[in-house]
């Protein structure tokens, strides 16, 4: 996975945020220890660094709470994580050739990190991200936009390691999305649009 942005997400607010919730809860913890230790008559000498409390909360925060709605409702901050149908259709620039085409978009995605894969159903060669910015479009939804690399199967001699660019148009409710995806011309010379649709989460 990888790192991405999103247009006008106030990352360093909310880690700040964490971190002053980090300081009072590590103060709290290490004064309720030696409160019970003198209750017990004990000297216990474990001591809740600020790192390590900051450490778990920044975890749960990037793993888990980020994706609830009221995140969401008041940062717009889309959950993409799932699994997407396509439909696509591409183009050939040289020949002006059209096929159809299936397959499946995969997003894997962090508070501070997203990894999104396509692969078809025609191909053997699957693409991943290698960076990424979402925006939220009032009255729109969001659009997601990100450069990848894909590599074909060894056996697939006729094809070659290219990258690319790729803008997914989501709607609000995420659920689905249109797109289109430019190759380098160099190495491949389709490009093309796709339908979107989540099949599970």
């Amino acid at each position: 996975m990888h790192s991405y942005d999103v247009s006008g997400h106030p990352k360093v607010k909310v880690i700040f945020f964490i971190t002053i919730i980090s300081i009072s809860i590590s103060t709290w913890l290490n004064m309720t220890v030696e409160l019970f230790g003198k209750l017990l008559g004990m000297h216990i000498s474990i001591t809740i660094s600020l790192a390590t409390t900051f450490g778990v909360l920044y975890l749960l925060f990037s793993k888990l709470l980020w994706k609830h709605k009221w995140f969401t409702n008041i940062f717009k901050y889309p959950n993409l994580n799932g699994k997407y149908s396509i439909i696509g259709k591409s183009f050939k620039k040289t020949t002006g050739e059209t096929f159809d085409w299936e397959g499946i978009l995969l997003i894997k995605q962090d508070w501070d990190k997203i990894l999104v894969s396509m692969k078809s159903k025609n191909s053997s060669s699957e693409s991943l991200s290698v960076h990424g910015k979402i925006t939220h479009h009032p009255m729109k939804g969001y659009e997601l936009i990100y450069s990848y690399d894909n590599t074909p199967n060894n056996n697939m001699a006729e094809l070659h390691k290219h990258v690319g660019n790729c803008t997914i148009s989501f709607d609000e409710d995420t659920e689905t999305g249109t797109g289109n995806y430019y190759n380098d011309m160099k190495n491949r010379e389709n490009y093309g649009s796709m339908d979107l649709r989540r099949i599970n989460e």
